[in-house]
């Protein structure tokens, strides 16, 4: 079997897994849809908290993100089959936990250290969100999902580069603003399982 052969039999093998796990996931469309709003509204916490704070600390930005991860994790656990493979969604929350942890952590590392740590996970959950994404069939895609991951790894790209050099509020900003994206991508996806599971029903 060719390389040519070997790499789109594995990309078929994984839309039909993706197909799978998203079929488990339609009956819990309004969870994935609550799951977002508490998402964003952990974002939007999030930017107030590091905005509002006389004293800037990420620590609390770092709970914030962490927490968000749990229930993203909860998604990506129900997707799972009786095979107990880890669902993208999972890895990618997994990720965000680590980079929310690493912030937690903020007072203990460099800048250096924190950018690179929190931003490679965050820029690495964006591409496995990104993959998920453009493998899923069109009628279970939305369209904010690939968008939002783009602005993840975009995100994660900057975190990285240290482009908003020390300025804690900047970094925090940046990591509530992607927490609402990615909140938003899962009402939208939890929308888009609602439509086609109501599609079936009148069927």
């Amino acid at each position: 079997m060719s390389d040519k052969s070997a790499d789109a039999a594995e990309r078929d093998a994984f839309r039909a897994y993706l197909v799978t796990a998203v079929a488990r996931l339609v009956p819990r469309a309004r969870a994935l849809i609550i799951t977002g709003v508490i998402i964003v509204l952990l974002g939007v916490a999030l930017v107030a908290v590091v905005t509002q704070s006389r004293v800037v600390s990420l620590i609390p930005a770092g709970i914030l993100m962490t927490l968000a991860s749990f229930f993203e994790l909860g998604i990506g656990h129900s997707a799972r089959g009786d095979d107990a493979r880890t669902t993208p969604w999972a890895r990618a929350a997994v990720l965000n936990m680590f980079a929310g942890l690493f912030v937690i952590a903020a007072p203990f590392l460099s800048i250096a250290w924190l950018s690179g740590l929190a931003g490679m996970c965050i820029l690495a959950a964006g591409i496995v969100r990104l993959r998920c994404d453009f493998a899923l069939p069109l009628v279970h895609r939305s369209a904010i999902m690939p968008i939002s991951a783009v602005v993840t790894a975009l995100i994660g790209v900057l975190i990285v580069t240290r482009w908003p050099g020390e300025n804690l509020v900047l970094i925090g900003l940046l990591f509530g603003v992607e927490m609402i994206v990615r909140g938003w991508a899962w009402v939208g996806f939890g929308v888009t399982l609602r439509r086609a599971l109501n599609r079936v029903v009148r069927q």
